[in-house]
């Protein structure tokens, strides 16, 4: 907007300077490079409010807290976006490097959906997630911790990590899912007491 206001002036101020040389029968050389750069900076004002939209629904996916993952919803999400960039955006337009920056982070962040996978699993506990997040850097309180701190974070690259945990929390849940149903089948067991020839049976 800065620029194009800049140029606006710019022309302004040539063509009166042209104006002012043809009654004094000055010469007057025609030069269009302003028109070429503000034809340039029209087409990234288009770039720029095209990608808008996507990069707006990219944010508010990265918004999602931990708590609120699921990943088949998170992998949906991304996936509509590209999608959507791919048929709805021209290939003049797709060539800004606003439009290319964005593909990329898609991409990118569509990579660790493995990871997001099993981040998103109910077997984890906030016990499992303070130790994932020290390894990951991330300082951030749990209930704060964002989607997109996971991605910025480049969660592949601490993939054997998060493997290890989510394969323990896994086991725990298995263990606290048995015991659940132990403690709750001998809760629920009746005893019955009978005397026979002077025996308790």
């Amino acid at each position: 907007s800065i620029f194009s206001s800049q140029l606006l002036t710019l022309i302004d101020e040539t063509n009166r300077l042209r104006e002012a040389k043809e009654p004094l029968r000055m010469d007057y050389i025609t030069d269009d490079r302003l028109s070429y750069v503000m034809s340039e900076v029209n087409d990234l004002k288009e770039a720029w409010n095209t990608v808008s939209p996507y990069a707006e629904r990219l944010e508010k996916v990265a918004a999602t807290l931990v708590k609120d993952f699921n990943a088949t919803t998170i992998r949906k999400q991304v996936e509509e976006i590209i999608n959507d960039m791919k048929s709805k955006i021209s290939n003049k337009i797709r060539s800004y490097a606003a439009v290319e920056a964005l593909s990329e982070k898609l991409q990118k962040y569509l990579a660790q959906q493995p990871v997001i996978r099993d981040l998103a699993s109910e077997a984890m506990k906030d016990r499992h997630w303070k130790s994932l997040l020290d390894k990951m850097r991330i300082t951030e309180p749990l209930k704060n911790v964002t989607l997109g701190l996971i991605w910025e974070s480049n969660a592949l690259q601490y993939r054997k990590f998060i493997q290890e945990v989510f394969t323990t929390a896994q086991g725990e849940l298995a263990l606290e899912q048995f015991l659940a149903d132990l403690r709750e089948q001998w809760n629920t067991r009746e005893f019955t007491l009978a005397i026979r020839d002077q025996t308790k049976i």
